[in-house]
Order: structure tokens, then C-alpha cells, then sequence
């Protein structure tokens, strides 16, 4: 028997949802385009240095060709002509990748490379040039792995997780320690069975990716069983799905039937740090109620069709997108909690949980120091200490700070010299964020003391809250100025209407459409649809098209799908609402979802409400997408049969029905 091929999203929108906000970093060359075009045009020259700090900041990251080099430095001549803080900007930077730099070095000369490393990250951000000199000194300092070092006598797996007691094992599962560890190819899957059964229970494993900076996911099974007439396992899943662009997890439980798979609710959030990296996933089962959490993130809670009893189990590997390599520890079946919680004793667990990871980080600094770990035992309890900032200001917060920090000062003697860099840091760039907004220019300002509440999250709180603060009142004064701007485009929808107004559904099971007026709209669309719109039957082939989207939250997206072969063949190219801007985003169907491209648009929140045109060309070399200032390339070998019938789309990732609307189809020249 097989379990069913790796889980397939049922719609564009919930692979969307997943990786919400943007999870891609914008291409800082079309950042700097777009901030010189601002300039020329004299239409927002602190938006200009706003694109241009994000490009600097992106390219910071990469390394060095000639690419790379001529962007940065044309990024920053447009900042030096256009920006009359940028030399000051300038000096406070280098002034704090050298504070950083310098603890840094001290820690290299306590062979504290890990420790060290931090700091030369968080420089590189600030004075590239000066931080890569310490990276190369750092990197040549370690000491070399030594061969054939003698190794642990390792430890067994719990015992869900040993071969004699599966029913199914499939993929590449080996033994690590005390751990089991999976590997499968892009596209493929990997499942384990066990014997075990649960009923009222809580299901809990743990797992660690191979490469925390890598994309992974990770998969917990329950109420399997074998429908009559099926070879594969019917039940429940709950799927982690990570992308390491966004620093943000999907969480989607699934109900299984033979083949067919039914989403069942779905939550995202961004990704913890964890004790030695693992992550705790559980479904608590209780009758027809489900309730799937990963670590104490916001936990997803359904109600089954019936009584949810059977064998757990695991899989791995998601077949539109790769996953590295993933250990599993402690797979059990436990005894439920008291009581099932409701939102305010929610409140509490989750503060709960909180603790609990932080007093698991405080063990473990303690077990480190024992064995004469120093460094690893400071990391454990800076992370702590990060984890004990998700609980809100107060006494007990103090109360849980004071003796870790004390531990901190003991087991890291430039702990205090950190801090006071810290607070001088902070001071620096609230400094010359006051200048900004002095000038008017409060979002270059808020950018600053963004950076400077990473270094002083607790003496910066407040500044950082009134810069948001300010932010939000010049998206609301912009929004009130330029309404005209988010207006819709003047078009009587005559076009559209002969294109689509007897057009048919692509998925006669998607949400239906009205073309009526200047519109085309999908009314009350669910959360998790999506939906697309064929021309009229006779309507002759198109080579190029373009449309006006709007757009009413974060995780809709519309636009236009094409190459349609059939329900179960086709692409579609989208404008995706994020919460920092738009993405402009391609796909292909082939009764799998498959990410063709994507771009990451920046753009100001109150913009974020108006109408944006998106263009498709059929051209030699296969479809050109243009949208918001940017464009996408699709080579014709990653496409299906060009058609010429450009069809409308629209998807709902948001947690609550609305309502997108198209206008002013329009068959460029």
C-alpha cells in the first residue's frame, strides 16, 4: 500500500497564502530603475531613497561581479546627488558595522567563531567592505574539522520511529542518533506508517531541518486507515511548509479521501528560533475536533465530517517545491490536555508555551555550561531572551529577564559591552532618524529606528511605535490628496463585456463570475479559491492583452491565465497583494501546482488600495508579463501549447470572503 502523492495545493491562493508576505527579496536593479525613474520624474525622491536603501541592503548579501558592483555604486551616486543626509547616513553606518566589527574581533580572539559570526552578519548590512575583511580573517581562524574524530556511541530512535514497528516505509528514512532522517528529490515524497493508533489523544513529533536557511517542510498523519476500493491511506494531515525567503511557515491540515484531498484550514506565521533548531508539531484530537499547532505559533483548529481515530505516521516532500533533508525525534502519542482551550485560556497557553520554550533554552544553557560550553550555552540564552520578548512588557517579563541575564553576564563577559554597543548603536540611528524627520521624510526616518529596536528592542519601543505611528498618518494623508490616483480606470467595460460576457469557467466547481458594466467581478470569493474566466466561445486568438486589477486585501491576486489545454493544464500570471507591496507571480498547472517566476514589488501602503494594469504578450521566445513597473520572462519550454485565448483569474488567499474586480480589458497595439 502507498499513501497518496505528495500533498498538492488546491489553488494558487493557498500556495500564495503560505509564503505571505513577500518571500523573495526584490532584484535590486529594479529597485534602483525604478528609484532613478522617481528622481527623474521628480515624483518622490524619499520613495527613490527608500528602494535604493533596500537595494544597497540586498546587494550587501551577494557576492562580488561586476553586476553586483556597478548596481551598488550607481545606488549610491543616486543617493549622494539626491539625498542631503546621505553622508551623514553614511558615517552612522560605518560607526555601527565598527562597534560591531570590534566585538567581532573579540570574540575571535576567544575563539568564540559562532558568536563572532553574528556580529560580522549584522556589519555586512551596514559597511559591507569593512566586515567582509573581518569575515575572511573569522573564516580563516576556525579550526579545521579533524578526520576520522572519534564519534558517540549513538542513541536509538523513540520507538515510532524504528522500522519494526511501521506498516509503510517509502523514501530514503535512516537512523541519526536518536533521530530518524529523511531525504527525498524535488517533486517526490516520503512516508512512514506506524503500527500505533490513537483516539482522543494529542500526536506530537518534532523536527529539525538539515539547513535552517533552507526551504523544508515537514508533514504529521493521523486517523489513517483504508477506505474500501482504495490502496492508499485515507485520514487527516497536518503540513509545515517552509520558505526561506520569507522566514515564514504555512500550516495547512488536510482530510484525505482515496485520492482526493480536501483542505480543511490552513494558518502562516513567521518562523521561530528553537531549542537546537527543532520545532514541535501536534494535532490534539479530541471526537470530531482537530486542533494542529507548531511550536506555540497560532494554533488551527476544525471540525472533522466524523470521528477521527486510526494510525499516525509521516511524510515529506511537497511535489512543487523542494525540501532539504529533515530529522524527526520524539514521535508519541500522548494524553490531551484538560481542557480544550478557548481564546482567552489560548492567550495563556500560548504564553505558556513561551515559557516553557524559554525555560528549555535556560536548561539547555545550564547543561552547556556544565560540560564547559560557554559559547554555545550564551547563544542558547540570547535566544531565550529573544523568546522572552514575545511576551508582553511588564513585571513578569522583568521577572523572567533578571536571572537570565544574570547567567548571560556570567557565561559572557562582553555581555555588557554588547549591551552598552547596543544602546549607543540605537541612539546613533534614532539620531539620524530625527534628522529625517526633521526634513519631512518619515519613512526614511522609520527605517532607521526599525534598525535601531534590533539593537535596543526595550529602549526603543516607544520611538519605534511613534515612527510607525507617523508612517500611518502619511499613508492616510496620501490616500485623502490622491484619491484620484487610486480611482478606477476610465473605461465603460464595452471590451470586456463582448470578450467575457459569455465566457465560461475554466473549473465549472470554481466560484462564478459577473460581467456586467464596466466590471468583471467575483463576488464574495472564498478564502482559498480560485477562480478563472474564459472569452466567449469564436472570440478570435489574442498575441497581447492587459487588464486593471483591484485588489481589496493582503493574498488576492487576479490577472490573467492562459495556455489553457484544459481544466487540469494551464498557467496563469498574477498581480499578488502582499502586505509591503505587490508580487508579480507565474505558475503552471498540470494537476500540480508549479512556480514559474516571481517578482517582488516595493510600494507605499496607501497606494496599495488603487487599480494596477497587468499586460501578457505572446512573443517568440514565449510570454512576456508586465505589471506595476516590472516584468516577467517565461520561456516557451516551460509553458504548455501557446492558444491565444488569454483568460481572467482571480484568487482569495485572505481568511475571509471578498470580492475582486477587473477592468479595462484592453487589446494593446
Amino acid at each position: 500500500m502507498r499513501l497518496a502523492r505528495a500533498l498538492v495545493f488546491a489553488s494558487v491562493a493557498a500556495l500564495a497564502s503560505a509564503q505571505d508576505p513577500p518571500s523573495r527579496a526584490p532584484d535590486p536593479v529594479f529597485l534602483v530603475a525604478n528609484a532613478e525613474r522617481l528622481i527623474a520624474n521628480k515624483e518622490d525622491v524619499e520613495g527613490a531613497a527608500l528602494l535604493l536603501w533596500q537595494a544597497l541592503e540586498v546587494l550587501a548579501t551577494r557576492p562580488a561581479d561586476p553586476m553586483r558592483d556597478a548596481t551598488a555604486t550607481t545606488a549610491r551616486h543616486l543617493l549622494e546627488a539626491h539625498d542631503q543626509l546621505e553622508t551623514e547616513r553614511r558615517r552612522v553606518h560605518e560607526s555601527v558595522a565598527k562597534q560591531q566589527i570590534e566585538l567581532a574581533q573579540a570574540y575571535r580572539s576567544r575563539k568564540w567563531f559562532d558568536a563572532a559570526a553574528t556580529r560580522v552578519e549584522v556589519a555586512m548590512r551596514f559597511a559591507r567592505d569593512a566586515a567582509a575583511k573581518e569575515r575572511t580573517l573569522l573564516e580563516a581562524a576556525r579550526p579545521k574539522a579533524k578526520a576520522g574524530s572519534a564519534a558517540a556511541a549513538p542513541t536509538r530512535p523513540s520507538s515510532l520511529l524504528r522500522r519494526e514497528n511501521t506498516d509503510l516505509v517509502s523514501g530514503n528514512w535512516t537512523e541519526v542518533d536518536d533521530r530518524l532522517e529523511c531525504t527525498t528529490k524535488f517533486g517526490g515524497n516520503a512516508e512512514w506508517v506506524t503500527k500505533a493508533t490513537h483516539a482522543d489523544h494529542e500526536v506530537v513529533v518534532e523536527f529539525r531541518p538539515e539547513d535552517a536557511n533552507k526551504g523544508h517542510d515537514a508533514c504529521l498523519a493521523i486517523g489513517l486507515h483504508t477506505l474500501e476500493g482504495t490502496e492508499n491511506y485515507s485520514g487527516y494531515r497536518a503540513h509545515y511548509d517552509y520558505s526561506p525567503r520569507t522566514k515564514r511557515f504555512g500550516l495547512v491540515l488536510w482530510c484525505i479521501r482515496g485520492m482526493e484531498f480536501t483542505k480543511l484550514g490552513e494558518v502562516s506565521g513567521t518562523a521561530e528560533t528553537t531549542p537546537a533548531g527543532f520545532h514541535r508539531l501536534s494535532i490534539q484530537v479530541r471526537g470530531q475536533k482537530l486542533r494542529a499547532q507548531v511550536d506555540a505559533q497560532s494554533p488551527l483548529v476544525v471540525d472533522a465530517a466524523e470521528e477521527v481515530r486510526g494510525a499516525v505516521g509521516l511524510v515529506l516532500g511537497l511535489s512543487d517545491r523542494p525540501t532539504c533533508a529533515v530529522q524527526f525525534r520524539n514521535l508519541r502519542i500522548d494524553s490531551l490536555p484538560a481542557n480544550a482551550p478557548t481564546d482567552d485560556p489560548l492567550r495563556e497557553q500560548t504564553a505558556a508555551e513561551v515559557q516553557q520554550s524559554i525555560t528549555g533554552l535556560v536548561d539547555q544553557a545550564k547543561a552547556l555550561i556544565a560540560k564547559k560550553q560557554p559559547e554555545a550555552a550564551s547563544l542558547a540564552l540570547r535566544d531565550a531572551l529573544g523568546e522572552l520578548r514575545k511576551l508582553p512588557a511588564g513585571v513578569p517579563r522583568t521577572n523572567l529577564a533578571t536571572p537570565i541575564e544574570h547567567l548571560l553576564n556570567q557565561t559572557d563577559s562582553l555581555t555588557s559591552r554588547r549591551k552598552k554597543a547596543g544602546q549607543s548603536i540605537g541612539a546613533e540611528l534614532v539620531g539620524l532618524a530625527d534628522k529625517y524627520a526633521a526634513t519631512g521624510m518619515v519613512r526614511l526616518a522609520h527605517a532607521q529606528v526599525e534598525d535601531a529596536a534590533d539593537f535596543d528592542p526595550d529602549g526603543q519601543a516607544a520611538r519605534l511605535a511613534s515612527a510607525r505611528e507617523a508612517v500611518q498618518a502619511w499613508n492616510v494623508a496620501q490616500a485623502a490628496a490622491r484619491a484620484s490616483e487610486l480611482a478606477p480606470p476610465a473605461d465603460d467595460g464595452a471590451l470586456l463585456r463582448v470578450r467575457f460576457a459569455q465566457g465560461r469557467r475554466l473549473d465549472n466547481r470554481s466560484q462564478g463570475w459577473k460581467v456586467e458594466g464596466p466590471a468583471a467581478s467575483v463576488l464574495e470569493l472564498g478564502p482559498g479559491e480560485m477562480t478563472s474566466l474564459m472569452p466567449t466561445q469564436g472570440t478570435p486568438p489574442l498575441s497581447k492583452a492587459s487588464v486593471h486589477v483591484h485588489l481589496p486585501a493582503a493574498s488576492t491576486a487576479a490577472g490573467f491565465c492562459f495556455d489553457v489545454a484544459s481544466p487540469n493544464d494551464y498557467s496563469v500570471a498574477l498581480l499578488f497583494r502582499a502586505r509591503g507591496g505587490l508580487e508579480l507571480r507565474a505558475y503552471r498547472y498540470t494537476r500540480e501546482w508549479t512556480e514559474l517566476r516571481r517578482r517582488v514589488i516595493p510600494m507605499d501602503a496607501w497606494r496599495l488600495d488603487g487599480w494596477f494594469p497587468i499586460t501578457i504578450e505572446t512573443t517568440s521566445a514565449g510570454i512576456t508579463v508586465r505589471a506595476a513597473g516590472d516584468e516577467l520572462l517565461l520561456e516557451r519550454s516551460h509553458l504548455g501549447t501557446a492558444s491565444g485565448r488569454f483568460g481572467l483569474c482571480a484568487s482569495n488567499g485572505a481568511k475571509e470572503a471578498l470580492t475582486v474586480e477587473l477592468r479595462a480589458f484592453q487589446i494593446p497595439p
